[in-house]
């Protein structure tokens, strides 16, 4: 999920910026296809917290599904088909498995998806403190502020444990 946010902020893009899209282009359609004229509007007429919610979601799922599938893909295809030979000779695929994993693997980045929406969404309503240009704190804390957070999240996982 980091990646998915890193990546289109880093491009001055923020996620409120495609959940206005998907809003405006899937969501306002498809309540025109269904005829649906209550389609979860807030007060104002504009988009209420669980139309937020579910539309964050979505991104944040389906961009998530996309990064795995295309890493775990490209790990495989190195791993067990290219370089099979050296690393593992003897390995012989278990089809019933390998489905097992991605299953798993899918419903676990629906509900890590579910976990991040609450974040995302107070970065959307402006209560985060992400800024949009790289170099309004400079190059180095650019750098080094990815590395800072690894070693943040790391100690409390390790601390948590």
């Amino acid at each position: 999920m980091d990646i998915v946010g890193f990546a289109a902020r880093m491009n001055t893009v923020s996620f409120d910026y495609f959940v206005q899209w998907i809003n405006h282009h899937v969501f306002d359609s498809a309540c025109a296809l269904m005829n649906y004229n209550e389609c979860i509007v807030g007060e104002n007429g504009d988009m209420s917290l669980l139309r937020r919610a579910m539309i964050t979601w979505i991104f944040i799922y389906l961009s998530s599904l996309v990064l795995y599938f295309v890493f775990a893909s490209l790990d495989y295809y190195l791993i067990f088909i290219k370089y099979q030979k050296q690393l593992l000779p003897n390995y012989k695929p278990n089809l019933p498995e390998i489905r097992r994993e991605i299953y798993v693997s899918s419903w676990s980045l629906a509900v890590m998806s579910a976990l991040t929406v609450p974040m995302e969404i107070l970065i959307q309503l402006g209560y985060g403190k992400i800024y949009h240009d790289p170099m309004q704190y400079g190059l180095t804390y650019l750098i080094i502020s990815p590395i800072l957070f690894l070693v943040f999240s790391d100690s409390l996982i390790y601390w948590i444990h």
